[in-house]
C-alpha cells in the first residue's frame, strides 16, 4: 500500500502544546475525566511464562496558571486538557495513590481508597471530579526518542492557593455574561400551568410541585459524600 501524501492528515493532527507548557512550570490541575486502556509498554509475564494484561488509567486535567489563575485553552479557545498517566496499582507508593493524596488534599488511607473506588460501578475514581491539585511540569523522551514536556508530580494545593482559586473563581461567576437573543414570545409572570378537567368538565386545580427527595448524606446533586 502506498504511503499517504501530507495533505491527507485529519485536520489538527499537527498539534502542538500552548507555549507556557513548559518543564518545571506549574499549574493549578482541575481533574475533569479518567479512564482505562490497555498499557501500550513493553510486555509483562508471569513467573509460568503468561502474558499479564497490564493496565494504564489516564487522569484528564484542566489547567490553570499557577501565578496569574487564567485558564490554559488551546489555540481555538476551548480548555486545554494534560493527562496524568498511572498504572491500576493504588497502594501506597503508586503513582494513583500519588493523585489520589493530592486530590483529597491529605494522605488517604487504604479504607478511604477502597471507599472511593466501590462508589462507582466501574471502579473507578470518578467521585473526585472537579477536585484541584498542583500540577508540576517535567521533560522526558518518548518511545520514539522526542523530547515531550507531562505532568511529573501530583501535589496538594496550599490553603493560600485554595484562596486565591476560590477568590478567582468567585470574580469569574459575578462577570456578566452575554445576552442571548430568545425566539420565545416574551410574557409577564409566572408561566400558567395548563387546565385540568375531571369527567364532569370541571376544571381542577393543579397540583402544588412536590419536593425531591434527597438521600441523607448527599450532595445537592445527589453524589454521595465521602469521607474526604
Amino acid at each position: 500500500m502506498p504511503m499517504k501524501d501530507p495533505s491527507d492528515a485529519p485536520a489538527g493532527s499537527a498539534f502542538k502544546l500552548p507555549a507556557e507548557i513548559q518543564p518545571n512550570a506549574m499549574f493549578v490541575g482541575t481533574f475533569v475525566h479518567v479512564e482505562c486502556k490497555p498499557y501500550s509498554g513493553p510486555p509483562k509475564y508471569s513467573k509460568d511464562g503468561e502474558l499479564v494484561q497490564q493496565w494504564s488509567i489516564i487522569w484528564h486535567f484542566t489547567l490553570r496558571n499557577h501565578d496569574t489563575l487564567q485558564r490554559v485553552l488551546n489555540a481555538d479557545g476551548t480548555p486545554f486538557e494534560m493527562w496524568r498517566f498511572t498504572s491500576d496499582a493504588t497502594g501506597i507508593g503508586s503513582r494513583g495513590r500519588e493523585v489520589m493524596h493530592a486530590l483529597a488534599g491529605r494522605e488517604v488511607s487504604n479504607a478511604e481508597v477502597s471507599s472511593l473506588l466501590a462508589a462507582d460501578p466501574e471502579h473507578m475514581p470518578t467521585k473526585l471530579y472537579g477536585r484541584q491539585a498542583l500540577l508540576i511540569m517535567g521533560a522526558y523522551t518518548d518511545s520514539n526518542n522526542r523530547a515531550r514536556v507531562g505532568i511529573n508530580q501530583t501535589v496538594a494545593l496550599s490553603a493560600s492557593d485554595r484562596a486565591r482559586l476560590e477568590a478567582a473563581r468567585n470574580a469569574e461567576a459575578s462577570q456578566p455574561t452575554p445576552a442571548t437573543p430568545s425566539t420565545e414570545v416574551a410574557s409577564m409572570g409566572p408561566p400558567r400551568p395548563l387546565q385540568q378537567f375531571d369527567q364532569k368538565g370541571r376544571e381542577v386545580a393543579s397540583p402544588p410541585p412536590q419536593p425531591v427527595a434527597q438521600v441523607a448524606g448527599a450532595r445537592a446533586d445527589g453524589s454521595a459524600e465521602l469521607p474526604w
